[in-house]
């Protein structure tokens, strides 16, 4: 389950970067479903970040901000700052988008 995990977590960086928004959402989706189901926190991390991505690039600020903020609360509890830095990076970057977006749209 956990390679299972990982490869959903794979096809859905893959299919961000073709551009297939919504094969990357429902293999981040997949990817976040087995991997909080075997509570293995790094592999949780990367599957919401997917996530995170796929939401971002669907327009789904918001849901992007909320897959992140899970995120970075694991890696707090692993006292994994280097990746939580990476994430808090990447908050910042949709937070920003959700104002320009609240301001211009």
């Amino acid at each position: 389950m956990r390679r299972l995990a990982q490869a959903h977590n794979i096809l859905s960086i893959i299919a961000r970067h073709r551009g297939r928004v919504d094969a990357a959402l429902t293999h981040a989706r997949q990817s976040v479903a087995l991997a909080d189901s075997l509570d293995i926190p790094h592999a949780r991390v990367a599957a919401y970040n997917s996530l995170a991505l796929a939401l971002a690039d669907a327009a789904l600020i918001d849901a992007a901000i909320t897959q992140l903020e899970q995120a970075i609360a694991l890696c707090t509890a692993q006292g994994d700052r280097h990746r939580e830095a990476a994430l808090h990076d990447h908050l910042a970057d949709l937070y920003h988008a959700a104002d320009r977006r609240r301001r211009h749209g």
